[in-house]
């Protein structure tokens, strides 16, 4: 149990190293407020993005397992959106622009500081 211990804050000092500014280690079971979302979706919360919405995408979020059979553990992390200085956010009265749009999209940034963790992960425990 201590290994497990030692190895989840190992992994969350080197994701706070990643900036992430958030890192937690959850099970793989089926999430027990499923239903919360589900409502969410059934109320049209998810917008445009309507991959969210499809059987799919609601089996594999009602059951983590259905995206990796042989899961053990989910890492989830957070990343801010906002830069440092968000001065910039709300240019006048009318006109706002989101967080999200001031920075570098995530999308470049992710896959690389993921792969270092993982990279860093399996240093720890050996490839699997």
């Amino acid at each position: 149990m201590t290994q497990l211990k030692d190895l989840k804050e190992s992994i969350k000092i080197k994701s706070k190293q990643l900036g992430f500014i958030l890192t937690g280690v959850t099970s793989c079971d089926a999430p027990a407020h499923y239903p919360i979302y589900e409502e969410w979706l059934d109320a049209g919360h998810h917008g445009a993005m309507n991959y969210l919405a499809n059987e799919r995408s609601r089996l594999r979020r009602a059951d983590p397992k259905q995206i990796l059979p042989e899961c053990k553990s989910i890492l989830v992390l957070a990343l801010p959106y906002s830069p440092a200085n968000s001065e910039f956010r709300i240019l006048n009265s009318e006109l706002q622009i989101a967080s999200y749009a001031l920075g570098s999209d995530y999308h470049d940034i992710l896959p690389q500081r993921l792969q270092t963790l993982v990279q860093f992960i399996e240093e720890q425990i050996g490839h699997f």
